[in-house]
């Protein structure tokens, strides 16, 4: 499951800024880290989702959506504006590339992670199916990467 924050953030929270960010981040380590690169990659897609449920409204995230890829994916598919998001809304009411991926993966040992990135799902291997679905998610919510 998610993590609740135990103290306030130091800065204010910029999802869009935050997506690209880690997606770069996870551009920048593909090539020799797979492992991290991964985990950028599943922050990135966490940030480009709060992005798209807080862009239309400018409301803040609503506390059911306070939580990290492992357990948003399935929470907020209603919570996404459908009219302004619609590749977005549908992929979120599929299967989940992240269904295995935590955000507590950042104490596994590399071996461990690697080999998990590797596993197929469907011909793909996750770390694939992750890039795909995060790339989509940046691009249909403006951020392109």
């Amino acid at each position: 499951m998610g993590s609740k924050r135990t103290k306030p953030t130091r800065f204010p929270e910029n999802y869009q800024e935050a997506a690209l960010r880690h997606w770069h981040d996870a551009e920048f380590l593909k090539g020799e880290r797979i492992a991290a690169a991964d985990h950028h990659v599943g922050i990135a897609a966490e940030c480009a989702i709060k992005h798209a449920i807080t862009y239309a409204s400018g409301a803040p995230l609503p506390s059911n959506a306070k939580c990290h890829m492992d357990c948003l994916w399935e929470k907020v598919s209603g919570l996404v504006d459908a009219a302004r998001f619609p590749e977005t809304v549908a992929r979120l009411g599929g299967t989940s590339p992240f269904a295995n991926w935590q955000i507590d993966d950042r104490y596994a040992a590399t071996t461990a992670l690697e080999a998990d990135l590797e596993t197929l799902d469907g011909g793909v291997s996750r770390r694939q199916a992750r890039r795909d679905a995060t790339a989509a998610i940046l691009r249909e919510a403006g951020l392109k990467p």
